[in-house]
């Protein structure tokens, strides 16, 4: 299968990861559900910098903050009555 090119410039990286979390990457990627190790990573990296931009958010109403709650396996994000 040839690889799809993004149009957007990447810069390459180099990361160390446990081998139990490689493995775990690699049979999601014999699954199919992944096309590689850098599109499973690059995924995760997206998901968490998105958890991390909801964790700013406040929605203001009528001068009483109110709070977005998510909970997963990399914090808490709360939302409030």
């Amino acid at each position: 299968m040839p690889k799809k090119r993004c149009d957007e410039k990447m810069e390459l990286i180099s990361v160390h990861l446990p081998k139990e979390v490689l493995n775990r990457i690699d049979e999601l990627v014999r699954q199919g559900r992944y096309g590689s190790r850098a599109e499973f990573i690059r995924l995760a990296c997206q998901l968490l910098l998105t958890i991390e931009n909801l964790s700013y958010i406040k929605i203001y109403k009528e001068h009483d903050l109110k709070q977005i709650c998510v909970q997963s396996e990399v914090g808490e994000l709360c939302t409030g009555r």
